[in-house]
């Protein structure tokens, strides 16, 4: 099992992965761009050529400080409970750390939010948001 930064070739492993997790049917292809910038990190763990889990950090720049928001923590079904999920989020930590973030944000459904509090997440504000 490896843990390594996303690349181009990954983009259609990780559409199929992430479209399944959430329920998603988008055909929009990934920009082969996004795995070039420096304020975003996606880590996937892989098998050989099948990717199992992924996550994603995007780093925003505020004022007078650097904060990371994690996004699509996902691992494939038949991996799930091997501790992957961990791996690759405790990777992105890692990496906010090195960028001397001040906080490290993310959103979550109620069922998964006991997998973040054991890696020392907690409960924080509240979140708004309006959808197209």
């Amino acid at each position: 099992m490896q843990i390594r930064r996303a690349t181009p070739k990954d983009a259609l492993s990780l559409q199929q992965l992430i479209n399944e997790a959430f329920h998603r049917t988008t055909d929009a292809p990934i920009c082969g761009s996004y795995f070039e910038s420096s304020e975003r990190l996606t880590l996937v763990a892989s098998e050989g050529e099948k990717i199992l889990a992924t996550a994603s950090i995007h780093f925003l720049q505020k004022l007078d400080r650097k904060m990371g928001q994690i996004e699509d923590v996902v691992v494939h079904p038949k991996a799930q409970g091997l501790g992957l999920g961990r791996q690759v989020v405790q990777a992105l930590l890692t990496e906010a750390q090195s960028k001397e973030c001040y906080k490290i944000v993310l959103n979550t459904a109620e069922k998964t939010a006991p997998f973040y509090e054991k890696m020392g997440f907690e409960k924080g504000e509240l979140q708004m948001m309006k959808r197209k």
